[in-house]
């Protein structure tokens, strides 16, 4: 990867030791110290400083969020719960289909925007989708009934509560992270956002 990221540079007529700053996502193969890009080019170049990629690190910042508290952990598992059991069968899914304007969403560990789709998904139709539980649970087959039972009973007080919560949180995270891959923002916006987005969160977890 460092050989066709020099070659590149060279097909653009640039010099590599005019370079001041490097900016990757966070895997080994890229920000690795000792062998990933940032490091072989550095050796062509020690002014190249390398820089983690700011949306990346907003991803990786919610991951960990996450990760550290099992009230989100099982949040999400019910969230990723709900469209396995509809999108498993052609049938429950037409059932769904039939309420829904916009389809349930699954959803990746790390790209955070997947997150936001599928929590505004559910969070916009949780009636519509209350409403495709009960009737599987009054007219499916024997095996989906049960599974229908149990997964009408995780949507919750407590689990509409963080479904709310999460929804605010992740559509302003969203929005930032879109922001932050824009080819024209600067270090001084970039740090603005950022600034703007923890006291937003803030706000919405701690609120006075």
């Amino acid at each position: 990867m460092t050989t066709e990221i020099l070659h590149q540079i060279s097909l653009d007529g640039l010099d590599i030791q005019n370079c001041r700053g490097q900016a990757y996502d966070n895997g080994s193969n890229m920000a690795g110290k000792y062998n990933g890009v940032q490091a072989k080019i550095l050796e062509k170049n020690q002014l190249a400083t390398f820089i983690p990629c700011t949306a990346h690190c907003l991803n990786l910042a919610g991951v960990n969020a996450v990760g550290s508290n099992k009230q989100m952990q099982l949040l999400f598992g019910k969230i990723q719960q709900l469209f396995n059991f509809f999108s498993g069968s052609t049938l429950r899914w037409e059932i769904l289909m039939k309420s829904l304007k916009v389809t349930l969403k699954p959803f990746s560990d790390t790209r955070w925007s997947s997150k936001a789709a599928a929590v505004k998904a559910l969070y916009k139709q949780l009636p519509d989708v209350k409403c495709a539980l009960i009737n599987i649970i009054e007219n499916g087959n024997l095996e989906s009934k049960p599974i229908a039972k149990n997964l009408l009973n995780l949507v919750d007080h407590e689990f509409i509560c963080l479904l709310t919560v999460w929804n605010s949180i992740l559509s302003s995270i969203d929005c930032v992270n879109v922001i932050l891959q824009k080819e024209t923002i600067t270090v001084c916006q970039t740090a603005k956002m950022i600034h703007a987005l923890i006291k937003e969160t803030t706000n919405q977890t701690h609120p006075t």
